[in-house]
Formats: C-alpha cells, sequence, structure tokens
C-alpha cells in the first residue's frame, strides 16, 4: 500500500463512513485489519455489495 495520502483517500474514507451509516454494515467484510488490507492490495477493481448506494453518495458529495 502507497503511503502517499490525497484528497482521493479523504473522499474514501468519507464514503466508507457514509456507506455504513446509511446501510448498518461495512462495505468490505473482513476478519482482521490484516485481512482487509490483503483484500485492498489483490482487487484491481474494489466494488461493495451495494454499488448503488455508494454512487449515490459519491454524487451527494459532489455537489457539497
Amino acid at each position: 500500500m502507497s503511503m502517499h495520502y490525497d484528497a482521493k483517500s479523504d473522499l474514501w474514507s468519507v464514503a466508507t463512513v457514509i456507506y455504513q451509516c446509511l446501510t448498518g454494515r461495512a462495505p468490505f467484510i473482513a476478519s482482521t485489519p490484516q485481512q482487509l488490507r490483503q483484500l485492498y492490495e489483490r482487487s484491481a477493481q474494489l466494488q461493495p455489495r451495494y454499488i448503488t448506494i455508494v454512487i449515490i453518495v459519491i454524487t451527494i458529495i459532489k455537489f457539497l
């Protein structure tokens, strides 16, 4: 994982929190933080189970 952070990582974090607030669950499931990291590193295209909600949230954030 890169140690370079920018606005994309902030948007990712906000979208994850909003996703959890709207659905009551995390967008990606793992038993440990290490497993979650491996999931992120192995997946070229990460898509949460409820992609429609994420698209709505990102659209709302863009208009703020």
